[in-house]
Parts: structure tokens; sequence; C-alpha cells
């Protein structure tokens, strides 16, 4: 694990200077980026009650991480005006997933978590509309494992899984999607 000292401090004072009427923006992006090398991929688990950054190394078993920019963004702030609230039922099946991704240190998991986590947000109305159409229309990709919208309310990059790239590429080739990175070896996940 990785405590960042100053990264905390400045994520608090965020998290303060943003609190608006609803729900402060998590700002674990923030935490994420301190921690990760600017030339590799890298997902980090992120504890904030331990104020712990930890990147997990994993290998991604043949899959693949297409990252692509949906061509719209919205403001944080908007959409957390009012409280953000996932069902018991989807927030404790997202952690046994998350937890057995993380202990096995395996990469297929993710796709599940991606598929559970969007479906929970889309029912409690916090993704964007176009984000849900090309979710929705992704899931008919051949080898398409999961996706999950990233920024506010999912919309600005789509993180995919999945067993050939070349697929996913074609898809926002088609789509008129600008792909922003495509990983295929194991990397820092």
């Amino acid at each position: 694990a990785n405590n960042t000292g100053d990264i905390w401090e400045i994520w608090r004072k965020y998290r303060t200077l943003t609190k608006s009427n609803g729900t402060a923006p998590s700002g674990v992006d923030l935490l994420a980026q301190s921690a990760a090398p600017s030339d590799k991929a890298q997902v980090s688990w992120i504890d904030t009650k331990a104020q712990e950054v930890t990147p997990l190394a994993v290998a991604t078993e043949g899959l693949s991480l297409v990252l692509f920019h949906t061509g719209k963004k919205l403001a944080t702030h908007t959409h957390l005006a009012g409280n953000i609230e996932l069902s018991d039922a989807s927030y404790a099946q997202l952690l046994e997933i998350l937890h057995t991704a993380k202990a096995e240190r395996s990469f297929k998991y993710w796709g599940d978590l991606f598929v559970l986590y969007n479906r929970a947000l889309a029912s409690a109305g916090f993704q964007a509309p176009h984000t849900r159409e090309i979710l929705q229309a992704l899931e008919k990709v051949p080898g398409y494992r999961g996706a999950k919208g990233c920024g506010a309310m999912g919309a600005d990059i789509i993180a995919v899984i999945a067993e050939n790239p070349t697929t996913i590429e074609n898809f926002c080739a088609k789509h008129h999607l600008r792909v922003l990175k495509t990983f295929t070896e194991d990397f820092k996940i």
C-alpha cells in the first residue's frame, strides 16, 4: 500500500470545497492519478477510510482494455446536486465480486463488475443517456466482456474489457468515437 501523504490533505480540501447541497464528488480520480506512473496504465484499490492507494498488478489473461471518448462531457457538480445511493443488494453484489477480483488478482472479474455497476447506476438514474446507448450497443459486439462509463454520469470516457480489441476499435470507428488507448498486455491494474 502507498500512503501518498500530502495528497490526502489535498483530497480532504477538495471534498470540502466541492461539497454542495448534495453529494460531494468522490475525488478518487485525484488519488488514482497521484499514484499512477505517467507512462503506465494502472488501476488502484483506493481505501479512503484507511487513506491508502494500492496499485493492483494483474495478468490480463488474454483480455484487452480499450478506452475511448464519447465526445461528450458533463459537469460533475451538476449530477451530484442530489444524493447518490445504490441499493443495498447492488452494493453487496459489487463488493463481493470486487473483493474476489482483488484477492485473486484476476482481470476476468472486471467485466462482470463493470456490467453490474452500470446496471446499478442506470437503475438509480445516474447514467447519461448517450452512455447507456453506447453500452447497450457494445453488448452486441463479439468478445465484449464488460464496459463502464467514466466521469460524471459515465459520460466522458468508456472503458471496455474485450477478448479482441479490434472488434471494439471497429465499433468505435463505425460510431465515430475516438479510441484513446488500447492495452493488450499484462499491466498494473
